[in-house]
């Protein structure tokens, strides 16, 4: 630490986990969803162009393989949070496999 390397890998990170954003931001914004706290930490909210309900749509996405986390998971009362807001952890995702992801969700938000 006193040579100053953990300042260069938190610099490191700092960068890495920036690209990995903009790089998930990116693939989101296809789906003409809505992208709010990009600054808050490792992850985001994104605000899907749905009116289906949530239980719907995660049945949906569980059938095709995928797992979502919406921001009514973190209520103490799921019905005071606001509908189709995804909380997105970006360090874990895989960005070859993301585009595939996308779209399956696209398809479970179509009705």
């Amino acid at each position: 630490m006193s040579q100053g390397r953990y300042e260069q890998h938190l610099g490191r990170m700092r960068k890495h986990y920036h690209q990995k954003r903009d790089a998930v931001i990116r693939c989101f914004a296809a789906l003409r969803a809505t992208i709010t706290e990009q600054d808050a930490g490792l992850h985001f909210l994104v605000t899907l162009p749905t009116d289906m309900p949530d239980d719907v749509l995660r049945r949906r996405a569980a059938g095709q393989g995928l797992r979502l986390a919406f921001l009514s998971d973190y209520y103490a009362d799921s019905a005071a949070a606001p509908s189709h807001v995804l909380v997105v952890n970006y360090a874990g995702i895989d960005l070859n496999r993301l585009p595939t992801a996308l779209d399956r969700l696209s398809h479970c938000m179509e009705e």
